[in-house]
Parts: C-alpha cells; structure tokens; sequence
C-alpha cells in the first residue's frame, strides 16, 4: 500500500511565515520570466531569449524575444514589440538575422529580424501555423515543420455543425517543408501518414534527419523512427526502425553518423530510462553509448 501526504497548505504557510513582504498572488502571476529557446549566435557575442509576461487586459500569457550581449551584464533589451507572442529565437549561422516564430498574424508564421535594426519580414503565410524551424548552415534556407490543413470533410462538418473535435478520428499530419529565404519560395519535403517531429540538417547541408510517428496522439509515442530526406530531391530513407521510440536525431560535425535518443527497442520502453545512442549515416545498426548509465 503507497501512501501519498499532499500538505501543501502547510507548505504554503511556512513560505509565508518566512517571508516579511509575501507576495499575493497577482504579483506571482505579474513575474516576468525567462521561457523557452535560448540562442547564442556563432561568434559568441549575442544572447535571444524569451521573456514571458502577462497580458491582464486579454488574460492571457505574451512572449517578447529580449537580446543580450555576452560581454556587458545586464544587456538584455526586448528586441519584438508586437501584439500576440514571438518566440523560438535562432540566429542564422552569419549571425546577422534572427529568425523567430511568432502568431501576431493570428497563426505562427516565421519571421526574420536584422540585428542592424528594422521591422521584422514575415517568411511564411497561410492558414496553418510553422511549429519548428532550423536554419540550413549555408543560411539561404530554413526548414520547418507545419501541420497540414483541415480536409474538406471537416470544413464541412464545422460549417454544419460548429467546432468540435472527433477524438482518434482528426488527426492531422505535420511535414517537413523548405523555405529559401532570399525569394521566400517553399516547398514540402515529406509526405504521406505520419508526423513529423525533431530535425536536424547534415553539416553539408544535403540531408536532413527527422523523427516521424504514426499520428501526434501520446499513446503513438512509442512509434517514432528517423529517416533522411535529401533536401534536393526529397528522396526519403529509413535509417532508424527499431521498435520502440527512437527521436530527436543529432548530426556529427563531420557527417557520417547521427545520434539520438533510443529505447533501444525495450519493450517496456515507458517506464525504462532513455539511452543515448548513434548510428551510421549511411545505415546499420544503431549503437548504445549509455548502456551502462542508469539515467535518462
């Protein structure tokens, strides 16, 4: 028999008691905190990161991306000002952009900002949101994820019947797709039934690794495998496929193996710790390196 004490009113009043100026709960919620994606750009000199604060006038949570710089402490200066979130900062491998997701368009699109100055350009449009992004290492490209659109059966049933969601039934993928960045023309790298999660590009920036699963229901988490795709051609081989999950694939600096976290296709994967493992580039059979770890 597991015994569980929650006293968390007693630890409430211990905090309070031990403090001379408790605060209330709006100045708890009113804090202003650090969030998400921090980013360093390759030279070292510039820090973006997420500030989150609240909005009482909307009740809602806003995130601004603040930029510091390395060299001088207490840099940090909000860099977005817009109405909505901006989020998810990464420098372009020049360093003289910042790329960022934000939903100030009502959807998140990907936008870009100089560190010269200036107002922001939206890269992407359209009625689905990017929910991933990566520079290219030659910084002409970004490849991003986004889940695909509504089908036309669901238009249908909203318009009919209003808003609502058929649990197992509405599942939307999420695809790979291209951007280049001087003409903003896109397209889609991946396709077919399955979602797209982590990826990585190849240091030459030929090949891209991604995780994929069956749907984005939690219960399918256990299907993710990885593939490449070539950027080129959008050529897509299977280089993971384990059983059990395997996800979130790393390059290494020269570009012949990927690295990765695995369950080492333990079938009680759910509840055992996450290995760290590698495999070939160009296939085999992946490789533990934390067998003998007992963590995650």
């Amino acid at each position: 028999i597991l015994l569980i004490v929650l006293a968390v009113p007693a630890v409430v009043a211990v905090l309070a008691a031990s403090s001379s100026s408790a605060q209330s709960v709006d100045e708890v919620i009113a804090l202003k905190r650090t969030t998400g994606t921090t980013a360093i750009s390759a030279d070292g000199r510039w820090v973006a990161y997420a500030v989150r604060e609240t909005n009482w006038t909307d009740n809602t949570y806003e995130t601004e991306i603040w930029l510091a710089d390395s060299r001088a402490a207490g840099s940090g200066r909000q860099l977005t000002m817009a109405k909505k979130s901006s989020l998810q900062p990464a420098f372009s491998p020049d360093g003289k952009w910042l790329a960022f997701i934000s939903d100030r368009s009502d959807t998140r699109q990907l936008y870009r900002l100089s560190l010269e100055g200036g107002e922001a350009e939206a890269l992407t449009s359209g009625t689905e949101g990017v929910t991933a992004f990566a520079w290219a290492p030659d910084g002409l490209r970004i490849a991003y994820t986004m889940t695909e659109p509504v089908t036309a059966a669901m238009k249908e049933r909203t318009e009919k019947y209003g808003e609502y969601t058929h649990e197992d039934h509405d599942a939307r993928m999420a695809q790979l797709h291209v951007l280049d960045v001087a003409t903003k023309a896109t397209r889609p790298l991946t396709s077919g039934a399955f979602v797209v999660g982590a990826f990585d590009w190849s240091p030459d920036g030929t090949m891209i690794a991604f995780d994929h699963r069956v749907n984005s229901d939690a219960g399918q988490s256990g299907t993710a495998d990885i593939s490449l795709v070539q950027v080129g051609s959008g050529a897509v081989t299977a280089l993971v496929t384990q059983d059990g999950p395997d996800s979130n694939p790393k390059w290494s600096p020269d570009g012949r193996q990927v690295a990765f976290q695995s369950a080492m296709a333990k079938p009680f994967y759910f509840f055992e710790n996450v290995a760290l493992a590698v495999v070939n580039a160009s296939g085999g059979t992946p490789e533990s390196l934390t067998a003998r770890f007992d963590e995650n």
